[in-house]
């Protein structure tokens, strides 16, 4: 049996905060399908086939996000308009969310501010497809990600708890409010889970 746990962190996207430039020369730009042709395994944890399921997911509406230096993509991010889909807890998107994820740096380059940039490279472009807020998870072990999240605003607005049985059933929990609040337009308060919602919410999946 293990255990995980990831914050759910939320990012107002009509603030935009000045973050200091990477501390190396990188080009920010969408990705095309033939950037993604470039990904590997080793430094990007994309193998053939996660390569042509990103393709895939590009033709399906979401977008991707690259960081590239000396012709090489050293940091990535994708974004979903649609779904909410993270520990095996998948929920409809309302109006105005969108849904970041796999967001990642090469190893040898962290620590350069790059993501960091990418999120604020990303933002406006986001803004003109009609997201006001970006929902998003980060993995209780990846020290660094909140803390480069939050220098754009982001705000913790909860946990996912996940346990992997038999490294085969996944049985996860978040917030009880949390289903109602992302998949409402966003002319609502804060997340302020109401009474009837306190208790989390569980859903079971296959890894």
């Amino acid at each position: 049996m293990a255990y995980d746990r990831a914050f759910i962190l939320e990012r107002d996207l009509t603030v935009l905060p000045e973050v200091p430039p990477p501390s190396i020369d990188v080009e920010y730009r969408l990705a095309a399908p033939q950037d993604l042709a470039t990904l590997t395994s080793n430094e990007h944890g994309y193998d053939e086939d996660k390569k042509l399921g990103a393709v895939k997911r590009l033709g399906e509406g979401d977008m991707c996000g690259i960081a590239v230096h000396e012709d090489r993509v050293v940091g990535i991010t994708w974004s979903c308009f649609k779904e909410f889909n993270s520990h095996g807890i998948r929920l409809p998107l309302g109006q105005g969310w969108v849904f970041g994820y796999r967001a990642r740096t090469v190893e040898r380059y962290r620590r350069n501010g790059i993501i960091t940039g990418l999120y604020s490279y990303m933002t406006p472009i986001l803004r003109e497809m009609g997201a006001v807020r970006d929902i998003f998870t980060v993995e209780l072990r990846n020290e660094a990600s909140p803390r480069g999240t939050t220098r754009l605003g982001s705000e913790i607005i909860g946990s996912i708890h996940t346990v992997l049985l038999l490294r085969k059933w996944r049985i996860s929990s978040a917030p009880g409010g949390l289903a109602g609040y992302i998949g409402s337009d966003l002319n609502r308060p804060p997340f302020i889970p109401s009474p009837s919602s306190t208790f989390p919410k569980v859903f079971f999946s296959m890894q």
